[in-house]
């Protein structure tokens, strides 16, 4: 499938350059891996995929599958400085604090709201905009699981979303244990999968 990037989509036992970047001279800043999907974010601030495009989870309308990463276009314009992957979809944080996401949708884990249905095959195959409680918010953190999400604001708010629990960001005012607050904080500063 080429979830790696590599062009051949074999499976290696240890690490391996992805020598693509390399000929198109560029260096990578972070990386985020789903379940069957990769995606990179170079130094320069551009987002690429590859991998599984079920789903909408490359973010280029494609359902098709990448085995070389390419770049996500309607975020060219966009200075995004991190990025995370759940297993089969991904969000992306701009510089102004505006969260992307984009795949698989039939949880809420991209903050959107419910669509016109939330069924196995919900998704969204372009980058879009996630905003319900967090518009006029400026995030500063980004976090993924499997089928849920969370940002941290720049005022120290936290906001969670998906696992079929909540369909747009939720602000969180009451931690009914301390372990709770302590699993939360550990998710944000680690991204689980």
């Amino acid at each position: 499938m080429g979830y790696l990037g590599h062009g051949d989509g074999k499976s290696y036992t240890s690490p391996k350059l992805v020598e693509s970047l390399v000929e198109d001279g560029c260096h990578a800043s972070q990386v985020a891996v789903g379940e069957s999907h990769m995606t990179v974010l170079t130094t320069e601030g551009e987002v690429l995929t590859s991998g599984a495009g079920s789903y909408g989870r490359l973010g280029n309308l494609e359902t098709t599958d990448q085995l070389y990463l390419e770049p996500v276009d309607m975020l060219v314009a966009e200075d995004i400085v991190h990025i995370s992957c759940g297993s089969s979809f991904t969000l992306a944080l701009t510089k102004d604090g505006i969260v992307y996401g984009w795949g698989q949708n039939n949880k809420g884990q991209l903050g959107v709201g419910l669509g016109l249905s939330v069924d196995i095959y919900a998704m969204e195959a372009l980058p879009r905009v996630i905003e319900g409680n967090l518009e006029g918010r400026r995030v500063v953190k980004i976090s993924t699981g499997h089928s849920h999400a969370a940002a941290v604001t720049d005022r120290g708010e936290l906001f969670v979303w998906g696992s079929s629990i909540h369909w747009e960001p939720e602000l969180m005012t009451n931690f009914l244990h301390t372990k709770y607050f302590i699993y939360i904080l550990s998710w944000l500063t680690l991204s689980c999968f």
